[in-house]
C-alpha cells in the first residue's frame, strides 16, 4: 500500500449542513482514492448508518436537528456503533470546544481551517488505528480457537498428572506465558497435577497444599473464573515455583464436572506482557473448558478414590470394625 492509498473499504461519511463545505471535504477524500457518502445533519447520519458499514464519520460540530457532539453521544451508546471512528469538525479554535468533543467519544478534532491535506491524513491515521486493532483481535481469536482445537485432540494418558502435563504444556506452547498450572481440588486439600514455567519447564505433581491461602484461592475460584494483578498467595500448590517478578496478571478457572468444582486452571502472563486482563481470563475459561472434558474421567475417579479414602481413615481412626475371625 502507497501512502496516497485508502485504508477502509467502507465508506466515509461526510457530515455538514453547508453544501460548499461538505462537498469540499468530500471531494477531497474521493481524490484520495475513498468511497464518500454526504449527510446535511446527524440524524440524516445515523439513517444512514442505520443501513449500511460506514468506514469513519467527518461530521461538523455544530449543525440544526443534530450536531457532532450529539451524533457522537448516540454512537457511543449503540453497542453496534460504539468503536466506529469519528472526527468532529468546528469553526472554533477554542480548546474547551476540543475537550468537549473529545469527551463525548469522538476520535480526533480539527477546526475548519485545517487544510486538506492535513484532513485526508488524519481520516487514514485513524482507519489504520482502527484496523491494526481488529487485526490484533482476529489473530488473538484465531490462536484462541487452533489452540482449543489442539487441546481437543489430546488423549489421555495413563495417569491424569501426565494428562494435565500434556495440556499445561500445549498452553505454554501457543503463547509467552510466564506459569500454566492445572491442580485437582479435593479431600481439604489442593493437589497439583502439573505446572510449567518459563524458567524451570514442567513439572509433574507435588505435595497437597493446605492452609487460609489455599483456602482462600480455592474458594475465589469456586466463584467464578478471575483475573487480577499476581499476588505470590494467589498460587499456594505452586509455591517456590514462581515469584511475582516473573508475573504481572494471573487468570484462575474452575474445571467442572456438572455444576461441581473438582480442579483450578491458572495461567500468568508476564510482567509487561501487552495482554489485557479480559484477554487473559477469556482464553483462560476457554482452555479450563476443553481442560474439564479431558480430564474429567480421571478426576470423577479420584473423587470417588477421596472419598473412599477418607472413608476408611474415619474407620480406621475410630476403631469402627471388628473382628470376624
Amino acid at each position: 500500500m502507497t501512502p496516497d492509498e485508502p485504508t477502509a473499504v467502507e465508506p466515509i461519511l461526510v457530515v455538514d449542513d453547508h453544501d460548499q463545505v461538505r462537498s469540499m471535504y468530500a471531494q477531497a477524500l474521493a481524490r484520495n482514492g475513498f468511497e464518500v457518502i454526504e449527510a446535511a445533519d446527524g440524524l440524516a447520519a445515523l439513517e444512514i448508518i442505520s443501513s449500511r458499514s460506514i468506514g469513519l464519520v467527518l461530521i461538523d460540530n455544530h449543525m440544526p436537528n443534530m450536531g457532532g457532539l450529539d451524533f457522537v453521544r448516540r454512537l457511543r451508546a449503540d453497542e453496534r456503533t460504539r468503536t466506529m471512528p469519528v472526527i468532529l469538525m468546528t469553526g472554533s479554535e477554542e480548546i474547551a470546544d476540543r475537550i468537549v468533543g473529545l469527551e463525548a467519544g469522538a476520535n480526533d478534532y480539527i477546526v475548519k481551517t485545517t487544510r486538506l491535506k492535513e484532513v485526508v491524513a488524519r481520516v487514514r491515521a485513524q482507519l489504520r488505528a482502527g484496523h491494526s486493532w481488529a487485526d490484533a483481535v482476529s489473530r488473538r481469536l484465531t490462536d484462541r480457537a487452533k489452540l482449543v482445537a489442539a487441546l481437543g485432540a489430546i488423549v489421555p494418558a495413563a495417569s491424569m498428572a501426565e494428562t494435565a502435563g500434556a495440556i499445561v504444556e500445549q498452553i505454554a506452547s501457543r503463547r509467552g506465558y510466564a506459569f500454566v498450572g492445572i491442580a485437582e481440588v479435593g479431600d481439604g486439600a489442593l493437589h497439583p497435577l502439573a505446572a510449567w514455567t518459563a524458567k524451570g519447564g514442567l513439572k509433574l505433581g507435588g505435595p497437597p497444599q493446605t492452609g487460609a491461602a489455599m483456602a482462600e484461592s480455592v474458594e475465589r475460584t469456586r466463584e467464578g473464573p478471575w483475573v487480577s494483578d499476581f499476588d505470590a498467595v494467589d498460587l499456594p500448590a505452586h509455591a517456590g515455583q514462581i515469584s511475582v517478578a516473573e508475573i504481572g496478571l494471573l487468570a484462575s478457572a474452575p474445571l467442572l464436572i456438572g455444576d461441581k468444582m473438582v480442579g483450578v486452571l491458572g495461567i500468568g502472563a508476564p510482567v509487561g506482557d501487552a495482554i489485557t486482563g479480559g484477554a487473559l481470563l477469556a482464553a483462560t475459561i476457554d482452555y479450563a473448558g476443553v481442560a474439564s472434558a479431558i480430564l474429567s474421567p480421571a478426576l470423577a475417579a479420584g473423587g470417588r478414590e477421596a472419598v473412599a479414602r477418607r472413608t476408611l481413615e474415619t474407620v480406621l481412626e475410630e476403631h469402627a470394625f471388628h473382628m470376624v475371625f
